[in-house]
Parts: C-alpha cells; structure tokens; sequence
C-alpha cells in the first residue's frame, strides 16, 4: 500500500484483535482505491473544463485578458496577446498595469488601469474613445473596451475580465472627418 498498490490486501482474518485490525486496513485501502478513483475522475473532468474554457477563450473576436482579484493576468487569448504584444506565458502573473499601459490619446496623460477601478467598485467600466495601448514595442493601438468583475457564487469578487478590440482605423477615420469638417468650416466662414 505504501508503494501505492491499492489492490493490496491482509490475508489475516478471524475475530481477535488482530483480525479486527487487519479487517480495518483492508477497509481502509478499498476507501483510498474508491477516493482514489473518484480524485482520477474530477481531475479529468477538470482537465476537459480547462481545454474547454480555452478553446472558448482563442474563439472570441476580441482581446480578452482575465485577472485574479489582486489585478494580475491569469489568462490571456491571442488576440490579446496580439495587442499587447505579451505572450501569456510572460504576462501571467504580472500586474495588469505592467501588460495594459493605456494613455489618453488627446492628452498623452496615462489613464488609470480600469481593473482597479472595478476591483474597487465592483461595478463595470468603460474606457472614453480616445484611449490609446502602449504595446511592449511601444506600438501605439486605439482601443475600445471594457472591464467587469468575475464574480463567485457566493458575489464574492474572484478578479475581472477586460474585453478591448483595436479601433485604430475608425479613430483616424474620426480624426480625419474632424479635421475636414474643420477645415471645411474655415472655408465656409471665409466666404
């Protein structure tokens, strides 16, 4: 049994208290073999609940980062890792604010990590439209996202989710009609 042979068993019997104690053992190692097996049979299923929730996680459109409560990465899909520039196997554990530096597009001032604020609050956030990732390159990428609590059963917070997409190409078609609008508004006032 020590050696993890769960099959194994006294060959003792009778009524004495050897017998007794021999029965027990005998007892004892048919319920580590049954423990044993129903530990097998979770942890399967926990395996298959993992693959699963991975391959749900690689198949959204968007760039997903999930965090434990303290705000650091323990999940990350492609896209996300796309954006950020971050493999997840370099970004897990990290503080979200080390992978997700965002600052105001306008301003060029850093915006502060919207998992905090949702860690704080509970609530969901949502950043303004001229926020602006810092990838590792120091790629600059227009995003628009959001972030919420993952919650247990019980509503305790366990961490949060930030789902974000990369906009660039409608920020600078915004920026540029704004511009136009601008210069067609000069014309118009100069007639």
């Amino acid at each position: 049994v020590a050696g993890g042979d769960l099959e194994a068993r006294t060959l003792l019997g009778g009524t004495d208290e050897l017998g007794q104690l021999a029965m027990s053992f005998d007892q004892m190692v048919g319920a580590l073999k049954d423990n044993q097996s129903t530990i097998e049979h979770n942890l399967q299923e926990l395996k298959q609940r993992e693959r699963d929730l991975a391959i749900t996680l690689n198949s959204i459109g968007d760039a997903v980062v999930a965090t434990d409560a303290e705000g650091r990465v323990i999940r990350m899909n492609p896209i996300a890792e796309r954006l950020t520039g971050w493999s997840f196997v370099d970004a897990s554990m990290r503080p979200l604010s080390e992978v997700f530096p965002i600052i105001d597009a306008t301003t060029r001032l850093p915006i502060p990590n919207p998992v905090d604020e949702v860690l704080a609050t509970g609530k969901v956030v949502y950043l303004s439209n001229h926020t602006t990732l810092i990838d590792r390159a120091g790629n600059e990428h227009q995003i628009s996202d959001s972030a919420a609590p993952i919650r247990d059963t019980d509503e305790t917070i366990q961490g949060t989710v930030l789902v974000f997409k990369d906009v660039t190409e409608q920020y600078e078609l915004r920026e540029k009609a704004k511009d136009a609008q601008k210069q067609l508004q000069v014309l118009l006032n100069n007639m």
